[in-house]
């Protein structure tokens, strides 16, 4: 199957974050997104930040999570999948936890968008306004 990943990075500012455990939470967000996608769509990982968090965005072009289970997300041994265990939405809530990070999703029958938004350090300190 041919699928496309894009990756947008943004202008962001250093956050410490466990290495490991980032790639884990990534790889199971774009493993999802490509369990999503059909032949030629699209999987994009985004970062941005906006006043208060850092953003890391993961979207897909699939048809969205089955509203049935929604309120579910991110329950351990929760799959749509004949061969996975459910632990993978599990695990990345878990994370992001650990990273005082939290996790919001949007989805529809045009895809699904999840939303990893850590908190900026302590130390952000606001660029100026140009005069």
């Amino acid at each position: 199957m041919n699928f496309v990943i894009l990756f947008s990075p943004g202008n962001i500012n250093p956050i410490l974050l466990d290495e490991k455990e980032i790639s884990h939470l990534i790889t199971n967000l774009v493993g999802n997104g490509l369990d999503a996608v059909q032949h030629g769509q699209e999987v994009v990982i985004k970062t941005y930040r906006n006043a208060v968090k850092v953003i890391l965005e993961i979207s897909d072009e699939g048809l969205g999570i089955d509203p049935a289970i929604i309120e579910k997300i991110g329950t351990p041994f929760l799959t749509t999948k004949e061969t996975r265990i459910g632990l993978g939405l599990a695990v990345c809530y878990s994370i992001a936890y650990r990273h005082n990070a939290q996790i919001e999703f949007c989805t529809s029958s045009d895809g699904t968008t999840f939303f990893i938004k850590f908190p900026l350090p302590p130390s952000y300190k606001p660029e100026k306004p140009r005069d």
